[in-house]
């Protein structure tokens, strides 16, 4: 038996930073100075995480260990696992992933620094612009080939509106035809999703009934007659405009032709049945009742409107609604802005609305692309599953620009990509609260815990198609975020999930799999900040977890935050992976009830063959932080590496590390101690 302690000096060089305010208002005296914007806390958790670097506090503990060969190992294990399973189908930034998995934070700040306002309150491209350009970055396109914005189209009258509806939703009709040319049906897609619900990891039955749709699902994707190009171009034609002038008081009412007389409540200003479209209705100042299932298109001036759903209906839809408080009631099918086989569009300029509906509502596409924007307004929203920002082999976006609003659903919503697909929700302004409650049981058979992937999340249907990317980005207030297993910037099977909230003193709960965390080949991260934020998850995997050759980041920017969650929980790895906590400053509180906790990696007992992968678990502190724990360790301060060799035992924890004080106030020279555990043999 030999026992020895070990402690290493780590020097850390520019790592450039700024001071974070406090949710009161004021500026905390103690701690490092914090990263106040996007781009520089996420390069400056990758600089900290970035093996390669001599400046890295990772990189020279393990130099100083001896143990590179064996962090980089882990990273090689995740590139290899990650390049095995690549094909046309999977993402941009997850292949960006499968070369260099430390740059989990970097590839998430600049995919959604587009949503989140710059310091300087310089003019940004449309929401819709910026959908595009996404869809773009997402699936490697030419974001510059994009047609530009089509400027404003007039609005003189009720026949202007016809002429504006018509121009919006024709050429997307067109551009997305040919791309969804020989697609799957929607029983096929439904199978997809039903499959998902009950057995995220499909049986070999499954799989092999399900191949021909999956293969159908995952081609042309890229190039110009793919069907995300075909997307993202028909978001482009929709970034525009509408110069109204109309005085809508001086226009006189038309009769409703019969053929939909029982689809329309209320006077209309005019309805047209447009070739290549459908129904257009203009309707009147006062309230008016819409069935959607019979209506392709509505361009409301005012009243508090209703408009409803039926049964499925394929091809594009668009509702422009200018004024009132407005209710949008969707089917168990589908709901407004959701889309199946084409585009549907919601753009609600005023008023205090209600969303509901069951699946396929609130900006959703399965095979299309659903974009709902809401422009003011304390809002409620009530939906099924893949709704409020989800896609499956399509695109889901969701933009809330002002209000207090509610956010209600039934899983698999609230920023999901689905397989081969993109969900995205954005929330601009206000005190929220995010509440996803799962409709199926839990993967690990949990009595108590639903199936969520909710809230950033982003799933592949595991050895058929890669998971695609999700997001949930909310920008200022106190928020509260309330979700089931799988759920807030997470990934599963070559899918990335994303969630960044920019300030506030905000709550997250989750429970099993959550707060930034990777699971079987996928990656996750979640960004907060600023503010005095609480993590919590009743179970496990969470709070920068990973599992199983994945990656699972968590950065937090600073505020007194306090983490409290049970196993494999902050910053901690398993099965090959790589997991990671950064939190700039602060008095922070970390609290975890299981083993493999804080800076602390689990077994390796899924790849036997590969010892020297094993799992790489990070916990890197810049304020005066607090620790409980159940692990073995008793130094408050400093962390430890766990026992290193190739011959230990494949449950034995392994490549852990723990330091505090890794971040300066302007990138000055700083030195932390990092303490390793008393090695026994």
């Amino acid at each position: 038996m030999r026992t020895a302690a070990i402690w290493l000096t780590v020097t850390i060089v520019g790592c450039a930073s700024v001071e974070s305010p406090r949710g009161d208002g004021t500026t905390p005296a103690h701690g490092p100075r914090s990263p106040a914007s996007l781009s520089e806390a996420t390069d400056s958790a990758t600089a900290l995480l970035d093996l390669r670097s001599e400046s890295s506090p990772v990189a020279q503990a393990l130099s100083n260990r001896g143990l590179t060969a064996n962090a980089c190992a882990t990273t090689l294990r995740i590139q290899d696992a990650l390049q095995a399973n690549a094909n046309d189908s999977m993402s941009a930034p997850m292949q960006r992933l499968a070369a260099l998995p430390t740059a989990a934070p970097s590839v998430a700040g600049e995919l959604l620094l587009p949503f989140v306002p710059a310091a300087d309150d310089a003019p940004r491209a449309s929401h819709i612009r910026r959908a595009a350009e996404f869809v773009c970055h997402a699936w490697q396109l030419d974001a510059s080939l994009l047609p530009p914005p089509q400027g404003s189209v007039p609005v003189p009258g009720a026949q202007g509106a016809v002429y504006a509806m018509d121009f919006l939703l024709n050429t997307p009709r067109l551009l997305l035809e040919d791309a969804l040319r020989d697609r799957p049906s929607i029983e096929e897609v439904e199978s997809i999703a039903r499959m998902l619900r009950v057995e995220i990891s499909p049986s070999r039955e499954s799989r092999a009934a399900l191949q021909g749709a999956t293969e159908r699902l995952g081609t042309r994707l890229r190039g110009e007659n793919g069907c995300m190009w075909a997307i993202a171009r028909s978001l482009a034609h929709l970034d525009t405009t509408f110069g109204v002038t109309a005085d809508w008081s001086t226009e006189e009412a038309e009769p409703v032709p019969p053929e939909i007389a029982a689809a329309i409540g209320g006077s209309v200003l005019t309805a047209q049945e447009v070739a290549g479209i459908g129904w257009v209705v203009v309707g009147g100042t006062g309230d008016n009742r819409y069935d959607m299932s019979r209506i392709a298109a509505v361009f409301d001036p005012a009243g508090n409107d209703r408009y409803v759903w039926g049964t499925l209906r394929e091809g594009n839809q668009g509702i422009v609604d200018l004024a009132g408080n407005d209710q949008y009631e969707g089917s168990a099918e589908q709901g407004p802005a959701g889309a199946w086989r084409g585009i549907s569009i919601v753009l609600d300029v005023d008023g205090n609305d209600a969303y509901s509906g069951g699946r396929l509502s609130g900006g959703s596409g399965w095979l299309g692309v659903g974009l709902l924007i809401d422009r003011a307004g304390d809002d409620v929203y009530d939906c099924g599953q893949w709704s409020l920002g989800a896609g499956l082999c399509g695109a889901g976006f969701l933009f809330d620009d002002a209000g207090r609003d509610v956010y209600f659903d039934r899983g698999f919503s609230q920023g999901l990509g689905g397989p081969v697909g993109i969900g995205l929700l954005v929330d601009s302004s206000g005190n929220d609260l995010h509440h996803s409650r799962g409709a199926t049981r839990g993967a690990d058979a949990v009595p108590s815990v639903p199936l969520g992937f909710s809230q950033g999340m982003a799933v592949g249907a595991r050895r058929l198609l890669p998971g695609g990317i999700g997001a949930l980005v909310d920008i200022g207030g106190d928020d509260r975020y309330e979700a089931d297993e799988f759920s807030q910037g997470g990934g599963y099977w070559l899918g990335l999930g994303m969630m960044i909230d920019t300030e506030g003193n905000d709550l997250y709960r989750g429970s099993h799999y959550s707060q930034g965390f990777g699971c079987h080949q996928a990656a996750g991260a979640l960004i907060d900040l600023g503010g005095d934020d609480t993590y919590w998850s009743t179970i496990s995997a969470a709070q920068g977890a990973a599992w199983d050759e994945a990656i699972g980041v968590l950065v937090d920017a600073g505020g007194d935050d306090s983490y409290r969650g049970g196993a494999l929980v902050q910053g901690a790895a398993a099965q090959s992976a790589l997991a990671a906590l950064v939190d700039f400053g602060g008095h922070d509180h970390f609290s975890a009830a299981g083993p493999f906790v804080q800076g602390e990696s689990g077994p390796n007992t899924y790849n036997p063959d590969h010892r020297s992968a094993r799992a790489f678990s990070v916990l890197l502190l810049g304020g005066m932080d607090a620790f409980t724990s159940a692990g073995p360790w008793t130094d408050n301060l400093v962390w430890q590496f766990p026992t290193s060799g190739s011959d230990a035992p494949l449950d034995t924890p392994m490549m852990g590390l723990r330091a505090r004080g890794v971040m300066d106030r302007r990138g000055t020279t700083h030195t932390t101690s990092v303490r390793s555990a008393p090695l026994s043999r």
